[in-house]
């Protein structure tokens, strides 16, 4: 989600007219890939379940706590969250750093909304990061002044990230 984040923001950036076909590049990417899969998925699950398939049990209800139909594909549903909330803002506001600020804002407030409605932490903390991505793109010139001719400075941030994603993790039930 990083690296997505990042890409996305690098190439608003340093194309024109990135946006005219942001969709067509980065949505049929994913959803061509994910309802194929489904589909091929729902028919092993009907021949598995003697053609018992419950709409409201086997599909809303899950979701609703956090599974999704197709298991472990909650991704899917995390990106394009995340590339819509990319795609409105840099489409209706600019210079990029307002655009960004917008997308933070608002994927921390979906990410806030799921975390306090119990969905399971992997859902939210992958929308942070796609936004800290992005910021990442923003400010590298910046981190790369501060890290030239200093590797152990490097090294030594490198190692307290790690840490702290270490601690905050503790205690995170689940993937």
């Amino acid at each position: 989600f990083f690296i997505s984040g990042y890409g996305v923001e690098s190439a608003i950036n340093n194309k024109a007219s990135y946006l005219t076909s942001f969709w067509k590049k980065r949505g049929l990417s994913i959803m061509i890939p994910y309802i194929i899969s489904l589909v091929l998925y729902f028919v092993v699950y009907i021949l598995i379940h003697d053609g018992q398939f419950n709409f409201k049990n086997d599909i809303v209800d899950n979701f609703r706590n956090g599974a999704t139909f197709l298991p472990y594909s909650w991704f899917v549903y995390v990106i394009i969250i995340c590339y819509f909330a990319f795609y409105v803002c840099h489409r209706y506001f600019s210079p990029c750093k307002v655009s960004m600020l917008f997308e933070t804002v608002i994927l921390l407030f979906v990410a806030m909304s799921m975390w306090f409605s119990g969905i399971g932490h992997w859902w939210y903390n992958k929308i942070l990061v796609f936004a800290l991505g992005g910021w990442f793109y923003l400010w590298e010139p910046f981190f790369r002044n501060i890290f030239r001719g200093h590797r152990a400075r490097f090294y030594v941030s490198i190692i307290c990230l790690v840490i702290i994603s270490f601690i905050l993790s503790v205690g995170n039930k689940g993937y």
